[in-house]
């Protein structure tokens, strides 16, 4: 609640200094918790755009009275000899870290094959081209892309067969477990629905709702199919892969 509290705060100096200043602001790279705060807290209140570097992207900005704003995030790519060893998105956000680069100060990171993409500002880009040559003992060398790399969102389809949509029902239905055992995720506050941590057991989820189980994966409840004769419901989820 305190991180939630000092959070609000600083949305709240954001749109201020926006408004009293008549210029763009924009904030720091927000992970998908922060921009549904930030969303919940300031819609009909004021405009605002994302900017996290391409259409899809997860880490992004928030730019208050964006008229004139010109995009500073950019592309960073490096590839990499992945013959011995390939790079995880923990080896690269760790060794940007070690160099006293917060994680605020990073949009997304995307992994290919034999090439890494960091998503980063144009001041940040030049700080990590002349300081980041080597992640997990392989050697890198980072350049600005003249395009936007990333990965398209990919999903597989799931269907169960469930007495209710009760929080606590939907986790124990995704993951195969009791419902007791989903209730110990949801109170452990290890569940969200579209970003926000559900820590009621009894929430009814909706259509379209993204659900989050952290350490497990990411669905969107995608429709209703039917009910069994015994009024079971049967769900249609899909699994981001």
């Amino acid at each position: 609640m305190k991180k939630t509290n000092l959070f609000l705060a600083r949305i709240e100096d954001w749109i201020l200094q926006s408004l009293t200043y008549q210029r763009p602001v924009e904030t720091d790279f927000l992970s998908e918790e922060e921009y549904a705060t930030l969303k919940n807290n300031v819609f009909h209140r004021v405009d605002f755009i994302e900017d996290g570097g391409y259409p899809q992207a997860i880490r992004k900005k928030v730019i208050f009275n964006s008229e004139g704003y010109q995009s500073q995030v950019v592309c960073l790519k490096s590839k990499y000899h992945n013959k011995f060893t390939s790079l995880r998105h923990q080896d690269v956000l760790g060794a940007l870290t070690s160099l006293d680069i917060r994680r605020n100060q990073i949009g997304d990171i995307v992994i290919f094959e034999d090439v890494v993409a960091v998503y980063t500002t144009a001041t940040m880009a030049l700080f990590i081209m002349n300081h980041l040559h080597k992640i997990k003992h392989i050697g890198v060398k980072f350049q600005i892309s003249t395009e936007m790399l990333y990965q398209p969102v990919q999903f597989e389809e799931i269907k169960i067969n469930v007495s209710s949509t009760r929080m606590d029902t939907i986790v124990a239905g995704l993951m195969h477990i009791s419902r007791k055992e989903a209730n110990r995720y949801i109170v452990e506050g290890l569940v969200y629905v579209n970003d926000v941590v559900v820590m009621q057991n009894s929430y009814l989820c909706k259509e379209q709702d993204k659900i989050t189980i952290r350490r497990f994966g990411k669905f969107i409840l995608e429709s209703f199919l039917g009910i069994s004769k015994k009024e079971r419901l049967f769900l249609l989820f899909k699994k981001y892969i």
